[in-house]
């Protein structure tokens, strides 16, 4: 019997192609259904930063590190809204969105769902940073995690099952 290369081979191809396409998936932040792409948002915002000669903020790792797998969304509005809040920011170093706005976002959002909740305030020396999209999102996610769990909560209420 001769012995081939080819199973072998295949086998190392497949492996290498799961490989790729988990990286690849393992980078990726779900956005369909968002007018402007994460990675769009990312290049223009890093690209901001860039050339008001600030070191670019890796809104990779702040969003995968708190939402998750939960959807990314911004509009063409809120991106130049973005770019203008970073412009701001270089020359202020103020936060484009105050912790006592964005607290008030967050509690606001768990209020509605009968929930108490809020921001960390920050450490003791350190600066608090939010912007506009950031924080969209981060009040979508409350929104979307409160209404799932309240509708676990009350699934069983009310509910007739004709067998």
């Amino acid at each position: 019997m001769r012995k081939t290369w080819i199973g072998p081979l295949c086998m190392v191809a497949a492996a290498l192609c799961c490989v790729l396409l988990g990286e690849w998936a393992s980078h990726r932040i779900l956005d369909e259904g968002s007018p402007v792409s994460f990675q769009t948002y990312q290049t223009q915002t890093q690209a901001e930063y860039r050339h008001l000669g600030e070191e670019p903020m890796d809104y990779w790792e702040t969003y995968t590190g708190f939402f998750d797998d939960f959807p990314f969304y911004c509009t063409e509005e809120m991106l130049e809204e973005e770019l203008q809040a970073i412009r701001q920011w270089s020359e202020t170093k103020i936060s484009p969105v105050s912790y006592e706005e964005a607290n008030d976002a967050v509690v606001a959002a768990f209020a509605k769902y009968g929930v108490e909740g809020g921001l960390y305030p920050p450490e003791e020396g350190q600066a608090f940073f939010c912007t506009p999209v950031i924080l969209d999102n981060t009040v979508r996610y409350i929104e979307s995690v409160a209404q799932a769990q309240q509708q676990k909560e009350t699934a069983g209420d009310g509910v007739y099952v004709n067998q």
